[in-house]
């Protein structure tokens, strides 16, 4: 069975040169989806460490201790738990 007409070198290297741009611009769209992601994941992190300050400033609030007292208890609890 004849096969066709056969590409030349050159031409045979502009396809695979095409491919490579394809790639290249495929690789490039993907990188700025994860940037985008990451960024959005960092925010919803940081909305979660506010949403836990404002519960811990809550508490505080309603336990009556400034949080400078606070850090003194913690700190008292946390070196009691280290000699022991």
């Amino acid at each position: 069975m004849p096969r066709g007409v056969q590409k030349s070198v050159e031409e045979r290297i502009a396809v695979i040169d095409q491919e490579i741009g394809e790639m290249n611009e495929r690789q490039k769209n993907i990188e700025t989806k994860i940037k985008n992601l990451e960024a959005k994941k960092q925010m919803l992190l940081n909305e979660k460490k506010q949403s836990k300050l404002a519960e811990l400033a809550s508490l505080l609030e309603e336990s009556k201790l400034s949080p400078e007292e606070a850090i003194q208890k913690l700190t008292e609890s946390k070196s009691g738990k280290e000699s022991a």
